[in-house]
C-alpha cells in the first residue's frame, strides 16, 4: 500500500480541513512528521487508520476523537496497491459526535484507477473490503506498518497464544491451521457419511444369496416343461371347438333364413297390390295434363267475370266525380277576374303604408338619440355644479390646514447646542455598554469554566473508581493463577512419576528407585487439558487488565492536570470580572449626575424624543410643502370645473331647440299610416295577409282545374279497361269449350268414369319410387334367402350338433388357457426374481469394494487429523518463518549497535538477546533498559516489514515509526537514523514521527503540524524541506 493523499477535518486537534500529500511528502522515499507534543501527529496517522478501518482500528482504547468545537470528523485517504496490476482505491468516512458517544456517518470506497467506481458504501462493508484489500487486520496493520504510542515494543513481548495468531495471520498459515483442521474434519464428516450411506444400501441388498438364485432358475425350468404340455392339450382341445362352433353357426344361420322365407312369404299380397296400384297411376298421369288445363281455364273464367263486374264499378264512380269537378271549376273561373283586380289595389295601398311605417324607426332613434344626449348632458352639468362646491370648500379647508402646520413646524425645532450635549451623552452611554458586554462575556466563561472544572472531578473520580476496580480484578486474577501454576505443577509432577521406570535415573533428583504410581486415567488428562486452557485464557485477561489499569492511570494524571490549569484560568477570569463591574458602577453614577442637572431621568428616553420630533418636523416640512402643491392644484381645477359647466349649459339649449321639428314630422308619418290601412297597427302584417289572399285563391283555381283534368283522364282509362276486360273473357270461354270436350273423350279412353276417379288414382313421385323400391327390395330378398339356404344345406351335409356339447368343448378350452395363463405369469415372476437377484448381488459386489475405498481413505484423514490437531502443525511453521525473521533482526540490531547485542529464538519459540558486551550471556527481553527496547523493537519491526511488505502479494509500501527516539542517546541515533535512511526505496517508504529537534534535522521532507490556537483555528500541517 502506497499512500496518496489523506484529508481530515474535525479530527481530535484538527478543526479546518488539511490535506497531507503523501506524493510529495514521500518523494524522497525517507520523511517525517515533527511538531510540539499534543499538535495532533500521531492524529495523522488515527486518521489513515480511522478510514481504513473504523473506529474498531483506534488504538488509544477511546471513540472520542471528534473535536469540541465540531459536531462531526471527516476522515479521506487515498492510497496505491501495486500487484499485478496497479489500483488506486478512496476512502471516504464521517464520524458524528453525539450525547452517547461517538458514530460512524457516511461511509464509502470508491475505485480510482480510472474515473470513480464506489465498491461499497456500508461501514462493515468498506471495512470487510479494505482488509481483503490490503491483506491485515487494524491490529496487523499498526504491529507492521505503524507502531503507535503504547504499541512500539508490544510485538517483541508478546508470547505463547497471542504471538502465534499474530504469526498466523501475518504469514497466512491460516490454511495450515484451524482451516486446514476443519476441512480435514468436513472431509471425515463426508466419507463418514458416506460410509453410512453405503452400509444402509448393504442392508438393502443383503436379502440375496447364490443359493436362492439356483433354486428359482430350477423352478423356472419346470415351469417351462408344464407349460409345454398345457399347450398340446389346449391345441387340440381349440380345434374339436372350432368344428363345434362353426356347425352350431350354421344350424343358428340356416334357421335365422328360414324365418326370413316364411315372412316374405307373408308380404307377397301386399307387393302384388302395389303393383296394380302403380299401373293405375299411369293411366291417370295421361288424363291429369288435359284436366289440369280444364280447371285452369274454368278457374280463369270465373275470375274474368268478377273483374268485368268491378271494372265497371269504377266506371260509374268515376264518371260522377268527374262531373262534381268540372262544376266547381266553373264556378271559380267565373270569380277570378273580379276578385284578382279588388286584392291588387289593396296590396298597393299596403305597401305605400308599409314604406311610411319603415321610415318611423329611424325618425324615433334619432329622437331618443338627442334626448339621451340631452339627459347625459344634464347629468354632467349637474355633476359640474356638485365638483365646483366641492373644490369651492377644498380650497378653504387646504388654506386653514396650511396655518395650522406653519405654527406646529415653529415648535418642533431643537437647538443645535441641546444637541451636541446630547451627542456627548450618548458616547458616554456607548462606552457603558461595551463594558457592560465584557463584563457579561467574562462571567459566561467563567460560568463555563466552573462546568468544565465540575465535569473533570466527576470524570476524575469515575476514573479513580475504575482503577479501583482493575486493581481489585487483577489481584483477583493473580492469585487465581498462582493458585493454577501450582495445580499444573502437581498435575506434571504426577505426569513425570508416571512415565519414571525402575531403574532408570530420574530427570530431577537422579535418584533409581521410587515408589509406583497408578497411572492417569483419561479423565485426568482431560483435566489437564483443561487446566492448561483457563490458565492461558486468566493470563490473556491478567494482561489486558494491566493496559487496562495502564491507560487509566495516565488518563488520571492528564485530568488532573486539566482539572489544576482550569482552576486556575476560573480564579483569574472571576479578578477580571469583579474589576469590569467595580469600573462600570463608577462611570454609570458619574454620567447619571450629569443627565440630572438637564432634568433628564433617561438617556435612551430622551434620545428617543428627539429622534421622534425630528421625525415630527421632517413630517411637517414634507405635508406643508404637499400642502401648497395641493392647493394651487386646487385652484387650478375649480377653474376648470366652471368652465366645463358652462361648456354644459350651452350645449343643453342647443339640443332642445334641434328635438322640436323632429317631434311634428313623427306624428305626421303616423297619420298618412292610419289612413291607409284604417285601425290597424302594423301595416306589414296586413300586407302580408292581402299576399297569402291572393296566393290562396290562385292555390284554390289551380287545384280545381288540376282535379278536373285528373279526373276527365281516369274516366277514360276505366272505359278502356271495361272494354278489355270484356274482350279477354270472351275469348276464355271459347277456349274452356273446346278443353272440355277433349277431356271427355281421354276419360272413355282410360276407363275412367268422371274427374273423381282420376285424381284418387295419381300418386307422387316419391311414393311411387318408393313402391317400386319395396318390390325390387322384395325380389331381391326372396332371391337371396332361397340361394343362402341351399349353400348352408350343402355345408352341414347331414352333420348337426346340439348347444350342451357345444359349450362343454368351450369351458374346457377356457380351463385349459387359464391354466397355460398362470403358468407363464409364474415364468415371469420367477425370471423378474432372477433379475433382481443378479443385479442385487452386483450391487452387494460394487458396494463392499466402495467401503473397503472409504475405510481406506479415513485412516488417512484421522491420520492427517492426529496431526493438525491443537495447532502444532501452525506453530511448527510459524516458528520457522520467526527464526528466518528473527536472523534478518538480529543482523540488523547487530548493524545498530555495533556489535553489542543479536536476537535470538529459544526452544519455547520465545525471543532472547545475547549481550555480547558480557561475554555473549542470553538475556530475557524483559531485562532490556527503555533504549535497548528501543532499538530491538526497531531492528525487528524492519525485519516483519520487509518480509511482509516486499514479498506479499499486495506489498504494503510504507513504515511509520511513532516516537521512541527521546529515549536514545546521540550515538545511538546517529546509527539508528543511519540504519532508517538505508531501508528506504523505491517500493519501501519510511516515516518517523517525533518531537525531537536532532532527530528533525537528518530528515530531508518533513510535515510540520503547527499545534492548534484558542480563538485562532485548529491544528495545520506544512510540508518543509532541507
Amino acid at each position: 500500500m502506497r499512500p496518496i493523499k489523506l484529508k481530515i477535518k474535525g479530527l481530535n486537534s484538527f478543526v479546518e480541513e488539511q490535506i497531507i500529500d503523501f506524493e510529495e511528502l514521500t518523494k524522497q522515499g525517507f520523511f517525517g512528521i515533527f511538531g510540539p507534543t499534543g499538535s495532533g501527529k500521531s492524529t495523522i496517522l488515527d486518521g489513515m487508520i480511522l478510514a481504513l478501518y473504523g473506529m474498531k482500528g483506534m488504538s488509544r482504547g477511546t471513540n472520542e476523537f471528534v473535536n469540541k468545537n465540531c459536531k462531526s470528523a471527516q476522515v479521506s485517504y487515498e492510497f496505491q496497491i501495486t500487484a499485478a496490476e496497479v489500483k488506486r482505491y478512496r476512502v471516504e468516512r464521517e464520524f458524528k459526535a453525539s450525547e452517547k458517544g461517538t458514530k460512524s456517518g457516511k461511509c464509502r470506497l470508491l475505485d480510482v484507477t480510472e474515473g470513480e467506481v464506489v465498491l461499497e458504501e456500508s461501514v462493515t462493508g468498506v471495512e470487510r473490503a479494505c482488509v481483503d484489500i490490503i491483506g491485515l487486520t487494524a491490529d496487523d496493520f499498526m504491529r507492521t506498518v505503524v507502531l503507535p504510542q503504547g504499541k512500539f515494543s508490544e510485538f517483541l513481548k508478546v508470547s505463547g497464544k497471542d504471538r502465534r495468531e499474530i504469526l498466523e495471520r501475518l504469514f497466512r498459515l491460516e490454511e495450515y491451521g484451524v482451516k486446514l483442521e476443519e476441512r480435514i474434519s468436513a472431509a471425515i464428516k463426508k466419507e463418514q457419511t458416506e460410509r453410512t450411506r453405503f452400509q444402509g444400501q448393504a442392508e438393502i441388498y443383503g436379502d440375496c444369496t447364490k443359493e436362492k438364485l439356483e433354486t428359482a432358475q430350477k423352478a423356472i425350468e419346470n415351469c417351462q416343461e408344464e407349460i409345454a404340455t398345457l399347450q398340446t392339450s389346449w391345441e387340440k382341445c381349440v380345434k374339436e371347438a372350432e368344428q363345434c362352433k362353426e356347425i352350431w353357426q350354421l344350424q343358428e344361420e340356416q334357421r335365422q333364413l328360414q324365418q326370413v322365407e316364411q315372412e316374405l312369404f307373408k308380404r307377397e299380397k301386399e307387393i302384388k297390390e302395389k303393383e296394380n296400384r302403380i299401373l293405375l297411376s299411369e293411366k291417370a298421369d295421361h288424363v291429369m295434363p288435359i284436366l289440369s288445363s280444364v280447371i285452369e281455364l274454368e278457374e280463369k273464367e270465373i275470375k274474368l267475370t268478377k273483374q268485368l263486374a268491378k271494372a265497371m264499378e269504377r266506371y260509374e264512380i268515376q264518371k260522377a266525380e268527374t262531373e262534381v269537378q268540372q262544376s266547381v271549376f266553373q264556378v271559380l273561373e267565373e270569380k277570378k277576374e273580379s276578385q284578382e283586380t279588388k286584392l291588387f289595389t289593396e296590396i298597393e295601398r299596403a305597401k305605400e303604408a308599409v314604406w311610411d311605417y319603415e321610415a318611423l324607426p329611424g325618425l324615433r332613434k334619432e329622437q331618443q338619440e338627442k334626448e339621451k344626449i340631452l339627459s347625459e348632458s344634464r347629468k354632467q352639468e349637474e355633476v359640474s355644479k356638485k365638483r365646483e362646491h366641492f373644490l369651492r370648500r377644498q380650497k378653504e379647508e387646504q388654506a386653514k390646514r396650511l396655518e395650522e402646520l406653519e405654527e406646529a413646524w415653529k415648535q418642533s425645532v431643537i437647538t443645535n447646542d441641546y444637541r451636541e450635549i446630547m451627542e456627548s451623552f450618548t458616547i458616554r452611554y456607548n462606552e457603558l455598554t461595551g463594558i457592560l458586554r465584557e463584563r457579561n462575556e467574562k462571567e459566561e466563561q467563567t460560568r463555563k469554566k466552573k462546568m468544565q472544572t465540575e465535569q473533570l472531578r466527576q470524570e476524575i473520580e469515575v476514573l479513580k473508581n475504575r482503577a479501583s476496580e482493575l486493581e481489585k480484578q487483577l489481584n483477583c486474577w493473580k492469585e487465581t493463577e498462582r493458585e493454577q501454576d501450582e495445580t499444573v505443577e502437581q498435575m506434571q509432577i504426577l505426569n513425570l512419576r508416571k512415565r519414571l521406570r525402575e531403574g532408570e535415573p530420574c530427570p530431577v533428583c537422579g535418584s533409581t528407585h521410587f515408589l509406583k504410581e497408578e497411572s492417569l486415567q483419561e479423565e485426568s488428562k482431560e483435566l489437564v487439558s483443561e487446566v492448561l486452557e483457563k490458565l492461558e485464557m486468566l493470563k490473556k485477561q491478567i494482561e489486558q487488565a494491566e493496559e487496562a489499569l495502564l491507560e487509566v492511570r495516565q488518563e488520571y494524571s492528564v485530568k488532573r492536570n486539566l482539572l489544576c490549569t482550569a482552576q486556575e484560568e476560573q480564579l483569574e477570569l472571576k479578578k477580571k470580572t469583579e474589576a469590569v463591574a467595580k469600573e462600570l458602577e463608577e462611570k454609570k453614577n458619574a454620567l447619571q449626575e450629569e443627565l440630572s442637572t438637564y432634568g433628564i431621568q433617561s438617556l435612551k428616553a430622551e434620545r428617543e424624543r428627539i429622534k421622534a420630533m425630528d421625525l415630527k418636523r421632517e413630517s411637517l416640512e414634507k405635508e406643508r410643502s404637499q400642502m401648497q402643491k395641493n392647493r394651487a392644484e386646487a385652484e387650478r381645477q375649480f377653474e376648470e370645473c366652471e368652465s366645463v359647466r358652462k361648456q354644459w349649459e350651452q350645449k343643453i339649449r342647443e339640443l332642445e331647440l334641434s328635438l322640436l321639428p323632429l317631434r311634428e314630422k313623427l306624428i305626421q308619418k303616423q297619420d298618412q299610416i292610419k289612413a291607409k290601412i284604417g285601425g290597424r297597427t302594423n301595416p306589414n302584417e296586413y300586407l302580408k295577409l292581402l299576399q297569402n289572399e291572393l296566393s290562396e285563391f290562385r292555390t284554390q283555381y289551380q287545384e280545381a282545374k288540376q282535379k278536373k283534368e285528373n279526373a276527365e283522364i281516369l274516366l277514360k282509362q276505366c272505359e278502356e279497361a271495361c272494354q278489355i276486360c270484356n274482350g279477354t273473357k270472351l275469348g276464355n270461354e271459347e277456349a274452356l269449350q273446346n278443353a272440355g270436350s277433349h277431356l271427355e273423350r281421354e276419360l272413355k279412353r282410360q276407363d275412367f268414369a268422371d274427374r273423381e276417379e282420376v285424381r284418387k288414382a295419381l300418386l307422387s313421385v316419391e311414393n311411387k319410387e318408393s313402391y317400386k323400391r319395396e318390390i325390387e327390395s322384395y325380389g331381391r330378398r326372396m332371391q337371396q334367402t332361397k340361394t343362402q339356404l341351399e349353400t348352408i344345406q350343402n355345408r352341414l351335409n347331414g352333420r348337426s350338433v346340439d348347444y350342451e356339447a357345444y359349450e362343454e368343448t368351450i369351458r374346457k378350452c377356457e380351463v385349459l388357457e387359464e391354466e397355460k395363463k398362470k403358468k407363464e405369469e409364474l415364468k415371469i415372476t420367477l425370471r423378474q426374481e432372477i433379475s433382481r437377484m443378479e443385479e442385487h448381488l452386483k450391487q452387494q459386489e460394487k458396494i463392499q469394494k466402495e467401503l473397503s475405498e472409504i475405510e481406506h481413505r479415513l485412516a488417512i484423514l484421522e491420520d492427517l487429523r492426529s496431526v493438525t490437531r491443537g495447532k502444532r502443525f501452525v506453530e511448527f511453521l510459524a516458528t520457522e518463518r520467526l527464526r528466518y525473521i528473527s536472523k534478518s533482526a538480529s543482523k540488523r540490531l547487530y548493524e545498530i549497535t555495533n556489535g553489542n547485542y543479536e536476537l535470538e529464538i529459544n526452544a519455547e519459540g520465545e525471543f532472547i538477546i545475547r549481550d555480547n558486551k558480557n561475554g555473549g550471556v542470553l538475556r530475557q527481553t524483559a531485562t532490556l533498559s527503555g533504549g535497548e527496547t528501543f532499538v530491538t523493537s526497531l531492528a525487528l519491526a524492519l525485519a516483519l516489514s520487509a518480509e511482509i511488505q516486499l514479498k506479499g502479494t499486495a506489498p504494503l509500501e510504507l513504515f511509520f515509526l511513532d516516537e521512541g527516539f527521546g529515549s536514545l542517546d546521540d550515538t545511538l541515533l546517529d546509527v539508528v537514523m543511519e540504519s532508517l535512511e538505508k531501508i528506504h526505496n523505491e517500493q519501501l517508504k519510511v516515516g518517523i514521527i517525533s518531537h525531537v529537534e536532532s532527530v528533525k534535522a537528518r530528515v530531508p521532507v518533513r510535515l510540520i503540524v503547527t499545534p492548534a490556537e484558542t480563538g485562532v483555528g485548529g491544528s495545520r500541517v506544512k510540508i518543509e524541506y532541507s
